[in-house]
């Protein structure tokens, strides 16, 4: 197969399930075009087989192994099977995704770069001239939609968590600029390169230095937003405060910076109620609900002051009321203020 024809744009026909959850995942992880606005979504295609070919080809081939072996144990020997395994690698070796077809088949274009050309060839050739090279990437893109979301981020930016991880085994001190400041350089000693209770997005905590503050601060920043790490040179030791505040982000979500936990105690209505329940993500974790004899409840919570007050900011105002700490009460009540004075205009 000669390269130019490998250059062409390759056609892949997913479902329609397929397709959507693959542009979503694509605005999640901000593949955008220099202008912030417009997906790129070839270049997400191309991260995802620069971060996942490899591992899902190896993972085929150990399945396939394995169903040889299991095989022969039930058939005479020199009986060729290969016809059986293929079938059931047919049946049982790919996502449910990629089974589905029909009227909601979508054409996905997938266009050779730089990064991606030798990767393609290879997967061709491993592939096999009994399989079609569209419906191997189909099954592909299937494996790594069925994934969990924090892992889908760490396929697409493979050699980033692999230098990261390195990098928070050994307590080396990072270097990086974030896509959406490029001009901001920052100096980070890792901790560790963690997701939240959600298994939603991954983070990067660490050590930093404020000079605003002149001292060293914890920090946390999404995977997906760091661009050209590389060591840094000296690297300072981490300090027993900052990762025991290290430790309470881990725990409670590694999006909110944490000094210290607070004791809030939140009164919410009946309506409020149902919406708690409702509302699940971004929620602190340790709480305690004691029902009231009017439908109401008290609820008990401990954890980030900064994640409290988001996320009762999505509750209409008289769903939910801080009774304490005062601090807290204050910013709600601004909070709501301001939005009854932008509509009062």
């Amino acid at each position: 197969m000669s390269y130019l024809r490998e250059m062409e744009k390759q056609q892949i026909y997913v479902s329609e399930k397929l397709a959507d959850s693959l542009r979503r995942d694509a605005e999640l992880f901000e593949f955008f075009h220099k202008d912030g606005q417009k997906l790129n979504f070839n270049r997400f295609l191309t991260s995802l087989l620069v971060g996942y070919a490899d591992r899902y080809m190896q993972e085929r081939e150990e399945l396939q192994s394995r169903l040889e072996k299991s095989l022969a144990g039930y058939y005479p020997a020199g009986k060729n099977n290969s016809d059986l395994v293929k079938e059931l690698m047919a049946q049982f070796g790919q996502p449910e995704q990629s089974k589905q077809s029909g009227k909601s088949t979508v054409r996905l274009s997938l266009k050779p770069t730089s990064s991606s050309i030798q990767i393609l060839s290879e997967l061709r050739q491993r592939v096999g001239v009994d399989s079609s090279f569209s419906n191997s990437l189909r099954d592909l893109f299937a494996s790594y939609a069925a994934k969990p979301f924090y892992e889908r981020e760490r396929i697409l930016f493979r050699e980033t968590v692999e230098f990261l991880e390195a990098s928070c085994r050994k307590h080396n001190a990072v270097s990086f600029r974030l896509y959406t400041n490029p001009n901001c350089v920052h100096h980070l000693v890792p901790y560790e390169l963690t997701y939240g209770p959600e298994e939603m997005f991954n983070y990067l905590i660490g050590q930093e230095y404020n000079p605003h503050s002149e001292k060293m601060e914890a920090r946390s920043y999404r995977l997906c937003r760091i661009i050209h790490p590389s060591r840094h040179i000296p690297s300072e030791p981490l300090d027993d405060n900052i990762i025991a505040q290290l430790e309470l982000m881990k725990k409670h979500g590694p999006q909110y910076v944490i000094t210290e936990e607070s004791n809030v105690c939140v009164r919410l209505s009946k309506k409020g109620l149902q919406t708690f329940r409702m509302i699940y993500l971004g929620r602190p974790r340790e709480y305690r609900l004691v029902q009231q004899p009017d439908g109401s409840a008290l609820c008990y919570f401990i954890g980030p002051v900064s994640q409290i007050i988001l996320y009762f900011r999505r509750f209409v105002a008289d769903e939910a009321e801080i009774l304490y700490p005062a601090r807290l009460r204050a910013s709600l009540r601004r909070f709501h203020e301001k939005g009854v004075h932008v509509y009062s205009e």
